[in-house]
């Protein structure tokens, strides 16, 4: 972990690999994301209204497509994230 500004061990010296990829990738990956949730509306949005007691016709007209366009504007944010 990269933490203050210095690369620290984890506590239990326990580690995994990280994948390597390039930002367009990283973006591609976050914008696939964005179609699978608007692939699943009705799935999610039945999740969405059993979690927290939502009508089932606003999660499915307002809380999935939002979290859908949110996740996709995302997108280009992680293209552009590994470049500063």
């Amino acid at each position: 972990m990269f933490i203050n500004g210095q690369w620290v061990d984890a506590a239990s010296g326990k580690t995994f690999e990280a994948r390597r990829m390039t930002p367009s990738e990283r973006g591609r990956i976050v914008w696939k994301i964005g179609d699978l949730i608007l692939q699943h509306v009705d799935e999610l949005a039945q999740l969405e209204s059993l979690d927290n007691g939502k009508p089932f016709l606003v999660a499915q007209a307002a809380d999935v497509p939002l979290a859908a366009d949110g996740t996709s504007s995302r997108a280009g944010a992680a293209k552009w994230a590994m470049r500063s």
